[in-house]
């Protein structure tokens, strides 16, 4: 984990000959509908980028979901699972434009997870490195608008004992793989 964060780090400081866009600061709003339509959740995140390394973005960011039966294995069935976080990270965009284009992002993201089976309901707290893959389009380049589909592989660091309620144990998935479209606008 130290190394992974040392190498975001460093590629940070770095900016590439021709990431002339921009002098100025640039900030940025997303949301995720797909969130609240098809997760019951939310997801909201504020971005900045810098005159130093205009092709990236700083991310924070804060959401809601409740994770689906499919997405739980049937050896969970019954169980409902939330969960409420935050997280924080970096996206290097790729691309023969100013802006936009192909992405790699990571972010550390620390979230409650609130499980229940049953009238019976327990938390723990995970926390996640999420590694992510996708393209950012500005259709209105003008006006700033964005829109940004991705898939993100989430690999927990680190999580509490497997809640035990009722005699049945919730079995948690080794990794994760969420899709995301977002719509957004930056300055």
């Amino acid at each position: 984990m130290h190394r992974t964060i040392a190498i975001l780090l460093a590629l940070t400081t770095t900016a590439a000959a021709d990431d002339t866009w921009s002098d100025r600061w640039h900030p940025g709003v997303e949301v995720g509908p797909l969130f609240p339509a098809l997760l019951d959740g939310y997801l909201v995140a504020a971005s900045l980028r810098t005159p130093a390394a205009p092709r990236w973005r700083f991310v924070a960011s804060a959401f809601g979901v409740t994770i689906p039966d499919a997405f739980q294995g049937d050896e969970n069935d019954g169980w409902s699972v939330h969960d409420n976080g935050f997280g924080a990270g970096a996206q290097r965009e790729f691309g023969h434009r100013e802006r936009g284009g192909w992405l790699l992002g990571a972010n550390l993201a620390g979230q409650r997870r609130r499980t229940s089976f049953g009238g019976s309901s327990g938390t723990l707290v995970e926390y996640d490195l999420d590694l992510e893959a996708g393209y950012r389009w500005f259709p209105w380049a003008s006006l700033g608008a964005t829109v940004t589909g991705s898939l993100g592989v989430i690999v927990p660091l680190h999580r509490g004992a497997e809640p035990a309620i009722d005699g049945m144990t919730y079995t948690f998935q080794p990794v994760a793989v969420v899709p995301t479209i977002n719509l957004g606008w930056e300055l």
